[in-house]
């Protein structure tokens, strides 16, 4: 199916590989007519907001996955919080279905008009600057990010990890690391991701955005198949492009890309551990008093049990 646009009434409209299109009006009743006259019609256009037009220039798309008129796929995303797990899932996604995927890591990134996923790395752009969109929020328990964080932090080739600070007397971030032992490696760690909460707004993200479908990686990690389902169905899959879309997403998983069970640990890859919970067994109780000064707020707003 391939959705299209006329301007007669304000109506969206739908090909089927019938060779017809239903059209919807501001009521929402759809009724058939035939393509060969909309294609022959001055008033067809694409749907403001979307990238029908892409999509129509294939003709009949028979992988089209949305069961209407579809918006722009929003997915909102932290450092440390499943991030290239989902970004992996979505490629392949939309490499099946021919949908057009943008990673945006910075908050003056070019957004691309006929990208018809955008993956938000550290959820800079406003949901409200992209138009009419509908997508899905990840977050992990922070302390589990940290514990994570520090021990990615230390072998990395990110660019930033590596670049001379004046604060660290002229040493990377990953320096300084590893003149720390383990211990106040994770004090520092928790300093840093502290500074990032407080540089990307975590505490200012809208839990209750009706647009989103907030995730919680704990629960997507231990049930995907259920978690995804509900996340293919907020995009307004079909319910076969939810099927194709969740084995897709199965060939993801931690096992899977790993070739190892969750929790058994790989120090230098960034499928590390997986397993929920591990900041229970690594951190001190001075670790949780820092953290619970730091960033009890943030866990609290996220609904994760306290630290103390």
């Amino acid at each position: 199916m391939v959705c299209v646009g006329i301007t007669d009434e304000n109506r969206a409209a739908c090909a089927d590989s019938a060779n017809n299109y239903s059209n919807v009006s501001a009521i929402g009743r759809w009724a058939t007519v035939e393509l060969a006259a909309a294609l022959r019609s001055d008033t067809f256009f694409s749907l403001p907001n979307y990238r029908h037009s892409k999509l129509f220039n294939r003709r009949i798309n028979p992988n089209f996955p949305f069961l209407e008129p579809p918006k722009r796929i929003v997915h909102a995303a932290y450092h440390k919080m499943g991030t290239v797990w989902i970004t992996r899932v979505l490629e392949s996604v939309g490499k099946r279905f021919d949908l057009l995927v943008q990673k945006s890591n910075l908050i003056d990134t070019v957004l691309n008009d006929d990208a018809d996923v955008l993956i938000c790395n550290h959820s800079q752009h406003a949901t409200d600057s992209l138009g009419d969109v509908v997508g899905s929020h990840l977050i992990r328990d922070p302390r589990d990010a940290i514990v994570s964080g520090y021990f990615y932090h230390l072998w990395t080739d990110e660019n930033w990890a590596r670049e001379p600070q004046r604060r660290f007397a002229g040493l990377s971030y990953q320096q300084h690391l590893k003149t720390l032992d383990q211990n106040a490696g994770f004090g520092a760690e928790i300093e840093r991701f502290a500074e990032y909460v407080r540089d990307y707004g975590l505490l200012n993200w809208d839990y209750h955005d009706p647009r989103m479908l907030e995730l919680k990686y704990e629960d997507l990690i231990r049930n995907e198949r259920v978690i995804f389902k509900k996340m293919f169905q907020h995009y307004g899959f079909t319910a076969r492009a939810v099927r194709i879309s969740i084995r897709l997403a199965l060939q993801q998983s931690f096992r899977n890309v790993s070739q190892r069970p969750l929790g058994e640990q790989v120090a230098r890859s960034h499928l590390r551990s997986g397993e929920p919970g591990e900041w229970k067994s690594v951190l001190s109780r001075e670790h949780c008093r820092q953290i619970h000064d730091r960033l009890g707020e943030l866990i609290e707003r996220m609904g994760y049990e306290s630290t103390l």
